[in-house]
């Protein structure tokens, strides 16, 4: 049974791994468009002040010529307004606004989205954050994907760019849901309860923006992204995932302490309402993922004793054969290379997948027990707790969404 759930597991996850890749590729990775509707680019900053100026040299140099540019200082306490006011003198069409004090109901950047969106004059919102780099065609990619798409509005995956060893290893998790579930799936306008979404890349039309409540219906959350995806989804929305295609890129966390910080934020509020189904996933991917690596490395180690050891305590659960172990591995390292290769990490990461799937448990294991002691997250000197309801409900702004909306 143990050998057939791994068999299963390394199957369904390099067969993900195919389709999510031809399905990557036939997203166009450029646009010629050079005009259409007025685009709201829109940058909340808190505390960016090493990573502003690349972000606003990368949006100004969009070949897309009708945008505009918003960017919200949002209570800073470093350079980040200093450095604004600079690129003001330069390009003298740069919006800066200040953003007001956060009400205590609203979570993480919603408020600064939120006062954003309510300034912008744009027929499309594109959200975007200040760590983020965009290719001179990404504007004019986002465009067309809303015009051809027919979409009131998409969130893509951006290349996530890494540099220290432990970037490298836990940054991975962010790409997860592509391993484990088909874009198809995740877009099907039929299935309202699965979405997904980043918060690096949020484009939307605003009349859809607006009807679905905007991120005001979403304040209470920490992870806003993954409520705002679901909540146009529910409510009939024309809502998909997509891929950059490398058009966009960013650098999400510099450091050990930021990823852990970050992804603590960000698997605070799913721990504190599911956690026993988050325990469940833990002990499969230990079960499933690690512990047949150190199997392996024992049978090797020993000539087979530890395996044939175990196969006989655990009869039916493991084959005798080392052979039969490595299969179902190798079909799950693929996936798993695959995935990883498409986003261009360093050839040697998709070696360390047991060291990340054990490093991902732990961090997992950690937030429960901050849930469990009533620890909430902080992120940029900010204590983030969840709201009181898991979901944003299917009834709201946003109930007379039809299924469907046209240009």
């Amino acid at each position: 049974m143990y050998w057939f759930l791994m068999c299963l597991l390394g199957a369904y996850v390099l067969v993900m791994a195919v389709l999510n890749l031809f399905y990557r590729f036939r997203i166009p990775h450029s646009s010629p468009r050079t005009g259409g509707p007025l685009v709201s680019i829109l940058v909340p900053a808190r505390n960016e002040e090493a990573n502003i100026a690349a972000c606003l040299d990368s949006l100004f140099t969009q070949t897309y010529r009708n945008y505009e540019i918003i960017v919200l200082d949002d209570n800073s306490t470093d350079r980040t307004m200093e450095i604004l006011k600079n690129y003001k003198a330069k390009h003298p069409g740069l919006r800066i606004l200040s953003g007001g004090r956060k009400p205590e109901e609203w979570k993480g950047k919603t408020y600064a989205v939120h006062q954003l969106a309510e300034a912008a004059a744009g027929d499309f919102l594109y959200m975007t954050d200040a760590d983020t780099i965009h290719k001179p065609e990404a504007v004019a990619w986002a465009v067309d994907r809303m015009i051809e798409r027919k979409l009131d509005a998409f969130s893509a995956m951006p290349v996530q760019k890494t540099r220290t060893f432990f970037e490298k290893l836990i940054v991975p998790i962010v790409y997860l849901p592509m391993f484990m579930l088909p874009y198809s799936l995740l877009n099907s306008k039929k299935n309202r309860r699965l979405s997904f979404a980043i918060g690096q890349l949020f484009v939307f039309k605003k009349e859809a923006y607006k009807e679905m409540g905007g991120f005001e219906a979403v304040k209470g959350r920490i992870t806003e992204d993954q409520a705002v995806s679901r909540l146009l989804k529910k409510n009939g929305f024309n809502y998909q995932f997509l891929d950059t295609r490398g058009l966009v890129e960013c650098r999400m966390y510099g450091s050990l302490k930021e990823c852990f910080n970050g992804f603590a934020k960000n698997f605070h509020e799913m721990v504190a309402y599911i956690p026993f189904l988050i325990t469940i996933l833990i002990l499969i991917m230990l079960a499933l993922v690690v512990v047949p690596v150190i199997l392996l490395g024992g049978s090797i180690g020993t000539s087979g004793t530890t395996l044939t050891a175990l196969s006989h305590a655990l009869p039916g659960m493991l084959p005798g054969s080392t052979l039969l172990l490595v299969l179902p591995m190798a079909a799950f390292f693929t996936g798993w290379a695959v995935n990883l290769f498409f986003y261009r990490l360093s050839w040697y990461m998709p070696l360390l997948y047991p060291l990340f799937f054990t490093t991902f448990a732990v961090m997992l294991l950690s937030s429960i027990f901050n849930v469990a002691t009533g620890r909430n997250p902080v992120w940029k000197s900010r204590v983030l707790s969840p709201s009181s309801a898991a979901f944003p409900a299917a009834a709201g702004p946003a109930q007379s969404a039809s299924a469907t909306r046209t240009y």
